[in-house]
């Protein structure tokens, strides 16, 4: 019993959502886009145990996965735009936080 309470408690830490996101790191790196998207997804899943800094990054991710793996414009938008939401303070990742807005712009010219 205790091993399954040892589980359950780091698989509902706040780091879980980190763990998927790098999981889906990996799976976008060996080309298994689909995967990675439901891995990403299931990072989002869980919201409550997490800052908004974290979720930023799975959004980013989302985002690069629709628009250089699986050519989605439209969702890539959505999911850069729920990037810059997600951001507390740009500051932290100017560059990154750049590159989205710049991106944005391109893609919406298309």
């Amino acid at each position: 019993m205790v091993a399954i309470e040892n589980a359950i408690r780091v698989s509902t830490s706040e780091s879980i959502v980190s763990y998927y996101r790098n999981k889906g790191i990996v799976l976008t790196s060996l080309k298994k886009p689909d995967l990675a998207l439901k891995t990403y997804n299931t990072a989002l899943q869980f919201e409550h145990l997490s800052d908004t800094d974290v979720y930023a990054n799975v959004y980013y991710s989302i985002a690069l996965l629709h628009d250089y793996n699986l050519s989605n414009k439209e969702e890539a938008l959505k999911y850069y735009g729920y990037y810059l939401k997600a951001v507390k303070d740009p500051a932290i990742r100017p560059v990154q936080f750049e590159f989205v807005k710049n991106r944005m712009a391109d893609l919406a010219k298309d």
